[in-house]
Parts: structure tokens; C-alpha cells; sequence
């Protein structure tokens, strides 16, 4: 029995495949999940429409045609017989079983026996590039990127984006992110950039810096390079086309330096992998190079992800543009003494609002961990005086207290909640 991927959504010519809930060649059980698919709605499970033996057509996050068949369920085990071309599915999907393994159409046509077929089940012509692996293809240099990225994948990077420097595997985008970037699809392309933004409020550092007194470029640089190397990994990449992005196998940060006549974005590389004194270390020499015009090559090559510092020019917002080949871009401004905005940019077709916003809250609770409590809650004014909470409890004051009035609570002061 055939078994073929319905159509849940019209205007839906694919699906991927999310996952496959038994082994290919296992039994199954009439009404058991057999295949979960992603359609660019929802997620879809197909049970099983009779009871036997399964053998799959296509492996997890291939693409498939609606209408096609995906598997076949038997009565019996399928057998191969040794050379014999057997025709599994005959339609746009049409699949061929060769030495007991199931080759694609487009796989039989490019095979020529110089892959060692032992161990696999099935290959496609991806497969049979260099020997490799689609899922999990990683790229030493620009020789091999160039030469393993699918034709149709590099005709559609941004124009605007320049080869990435860095070392990256490919990941599959979701049927529901396609969809997405699809209907963010302007007339002559463009780049799909959102921001958001929070504040943190910083005071006296409890390690005193004398380089960073008025700054938290280095403990941005230092925390979000230790969170894109691992918990947000996703955000330490590329968009290439709308069915795939890149992954950065390393962090490299890039400070964005400005001397009014030109802009220069200056890698750190491996910055997830240095230590807090190392990188407010190598900040400050990437800054003296730059006015001194010693910038090396290796420091101008192309960064992961940048962080712009404007936090001494006296503005109080920032929409950072996203650089090269890069998914996030990290913008500062000082709002007062001992407050911040921290703004992210980031491409809309490679990652989500609420995924950046998970990033942001918690670095900011990262950064505040470097200033003494007392200094962490001084953003807290009177709403009537202006008097800093830090202020209030050096007078011998508990705290703020907190009114209810007709616009809202408010904090107010000892001295002007009794009176002067």
C-alpha cells in the first residue's frame, strides 16, 4: 500500500518532514503516528492506514511534494534483488531500488558506483556530492563553500550580504518561516530587519574597570559571545536562501568603530572562547590600531555577529543596520549615569521577535550581575523630585515609597511624601 501526503493547505506545494515515528523496515500498527509533516501552518501527524511492514521513501527534513507518496506499507518485508531496478512510486517523486538500497530519480541518473553504499538505506544526489552528508555539511573555506552551496541557494543570498569568513553548516528553515519570509517579500528583494530593544541599568561596577568606567561594551561583548556559543546558537548565523540558513560553527564579535570620515567593523575572533579580561583587552587594541591605522587582515576579516558602542555620543536610541553576512547586530546608548538602552537588530527569515527578546532579557540580567545591588535598583527615582534611590537610602531612608494616584503609582521620596 501506497501511502501519500495529503494536502492540508492549498496553497501548500510542499511539506517537510518533521519526523518519523518508527525505523524504516519496522512493523506498524494500523492507526499507529507514522510520519509527522510540516506544512507553512501548522505541524501534521499521518497515522498509519493499515497494519505491516514500512519502508520510507525519504529521510527527516526532506522535502516533499503533496499528493506524492512518502512510504509504502507491505504485508511483508520489502526484498531487493541484487541488481534488479525496481520501480517504488511512479510519479514526480519516483523512487528506484538499487543493491538493496533506495536511490531519488535524480541520484540513479548522477550514480556511478564511487560511493560506498554500505550501511545506507537510501541516497539522494545530495549524497553523492563529495560523499557528504546534506544535513550536516560543514565548510572549511571558501573553496569548499562555494563548491558544495546548491547553485540555487547562492543565486538567492542577499545581494547586499557579502560571502560569510567564517566557518558554518547548513540548517534547514521551516516550512512556517518560508511562509514568513514570503509574505515579508518586497519587490526587488531587500533585507528583513526588526528591532527591539530594553534597558539596564548598570551604577558602580563591583570589579571597577578604569577602560569601561563609563561603558558596558566589554561585558556585552563578553556575555552575548558566551550565549551565542551555546544556548542561542540559532541567533550566531546567516540567511542564504529561504529554504536554508548558516550556522556558525565559531563566535567571532565585531566592534564597529566610527572616526566620523569612515566605518570599520573590526573582528574579535573566537571571542566566546576569551576571557573577560582578554577581551576588554583586545577591544582596547583593536581601538588604537584603528586610529592608528595598523588594523590587521585577520582583524578586518568578517565577523558573526557586531556590537555598536554609541554610548558616548549622547544619543538616546539606535536602529542598528545588520552587517555583511549576519543575523544580529547589537546596538548601546546611555541614557543617563546609570542607565542603558540595548537595542538588537536581526533578519526576520532567520530567527523570531520573541526568540530575540529571550536573548535580550537575559543578557541584560548577565550584565546587571556585574553592578552592586544597590547600584543595580538606582534607576529608581522620585517621580516628584527626581531623587535617586541610591540618594534616598545614603540618608538613612529604607527605600522609595510607592503612592497610588490618579495617573498611576508613583515613586515619591520621604521628604516630599511628609513634606520639606
Amino acid at each position: 500500500m501506497e501511502v501519500v501526503v495529503p494536502k492540508e493547505n492549498n496553497n501548500d506545494q510542499m511539506v517537510m518532514i518533521s519526523r518519523l515515528y518508527v525505523a524504516d523496515g519496522a512493523y506498524i500498527e494500523e492507526g499507529s503516528d507514522l510520519i509527522e509533516f510540516e506544512t507553512s501552518k501548522t505541524a501534521v501527524v499521518l497515522q498509519a492506514p493499515a497494519s505491516g511492514y514500512v519502508s520510507f521513501l525519504y529521510e527527516e527534513e526532506s522535502e516533499v511534494e503533496v499528493n506524492s507518496v512518502v512510504c509504502t506499507i507491505d504485508a511483508e518485508p520489502l526484498k531487493s534483488n541484487g541488481e534488479e531496478l525496481a520501480v517504488v512510486a511512479e510519479n514526480s517523486s519516483q523512487k528506484i531500488v538499487k543493491e538493496g538500497v533506495v536511490f531519488s530519480k535524480q541520484a540513479m541518473r548522477d550514480y556511478n558506483g564511487d560511493v560506498d553504499l554500505d550501511g545506507k538505506l537510501w541516497v539522494t544526489s545530495r549524497m553523492l556530492v563529495v560523499g557528504g552528508v546534506k544535513s550536516n555539511r560543514t565548510f572549511d573555506g571558501a573553496e569548499s563553500r562555494n563548491s558544495t552551496l546548491d547553485q540555487k541557494a547562492s543565486t538567492e543570498m542577499v545581494a547586499s550580504h557579502q560571502q560569510p569568513g567564517d566557518e558554518y553548516k547548513l540548517a534547514k528553515t521551516s516550512m512556517r518561516k518560508r511562509s514568513e519570509i514570503n509574505s515579508l517579500g518586497v519587490s526587488g528583494g531587500g533585507v528583513f530587519q526588526s528591532t527591539i530593544g530594553l534597558d539596564i541599568f548598570s551604577g558602580k561596577r563591583i570589579v571597577p574597570s578604569i577602560m569601561f568606567d563609563n561603558s558596558i561594551q566589554d561585558l556585552i561583548c563578553y556575555e552575548s559571545s558566551k550565549m551565542l556559543g551555546n544556548e542561542f546558537k540559532d541567533l550566531n548565523s546567516f540567511y542564504i536562501s529561504k529554504s536554508e540558513i548558516g550556522l556558525y560553527n565559531n563566535v567571532s564579535v565585531g566592534i564597529s568603530l566610527d572616526s566620523l570620515n569612515k566605518l570599520t567593523v573590526a573582528r574579535i575572533k573566537n571571542s566566546d572562547k576569551k576571557s573577560l579580561a582578554e577581551l576588554q583587552e583586545n577591544i582596547g587594541s583593536i581601538i588604537i590600531k584603528f586610529e592608528d591605522g595598523t588594523l590587521s587582515g585577520d582583524e578586518l576579516a568578517p565577523s558573526t555577529f557586531t556590537i555598536t558602542d554609541l554610548s558616548s555620543s549622547g544619543a538616546s536610541y539606535v536602529r542598528p543596520l545588520l552587517n555583511g553576512s549576519e543575523a544580529l547586530i547589537i546596538g548601546v546608548v546611555r541614557r543617563s549615569e546609570d542607565c542603558f538602552g540595548l537595542y538588537a537588530s536581526f533578519d526576520h527569515r532567520v530567527t523570531a521577535g520573541l526568540r530575540v527578546s529571550h536573548f535580550l532579557d537575559n543578557l541584560k540580567m548577565r550584565v546587571e550581575s556585574y553592578f552592586s545591588t544597590k547600584a543595580a535598583i538606582s534607576g529608581n527615582k522620585c517621580d516628584f523630585c527626581l531623587k535617586s534611590l541610591e540618594e534616598e537610602i545614603s540618608r538613612g531612608q529604607r527605600g522609595m515609597l510607592l503612592i497610588s494616584t490618579v495617573s498611576g503609582q508613583k515613586n515619591i521620596c520621604r521628604n516630599c511624601y511628609e513634606g520639606w
